[in-house]
């Protein structure tokens, strides 16, 4: 029964890694993508566009963050409480 609730730790951590480097990346994304609106659209578009991309996503991401941290750590408490 330990190793299959080790295991399944393990697997939710893995999952919860590479979740949080999808997110990075999406936040990496949205800023390129927000300086590049602000560069090629009309001015009306970019106004409304490059806060959008550059702050609001990024901030949402990093609230997502936030969470897979605290998921995380608790993750790692309850594999070593295991061992």
């Amino acid at each position: 029964m330990e190793r299959k609730n080790r295991y399944s730790l393990e697997e939710e951590l893995r999952g919860t890694v590479l979740s949080a480097f999808i997110i990075l990346v999406g936040v990496i994304i949205s800023i390129y993508f927000g300086n590049v609106a602000k560069e090629l659209f009309e001015t009306n578009i970019a106004i409304w566009l490059y806060p959008i991309a550059c702050y609001i996503v990024p901030f949402v991401f990093m609230l997502l963050e936030f969470w897979l941290v605290a998921r995380t750590s608790r993750l790692v408490k309850e594999i070593n409480s295991l061992q």
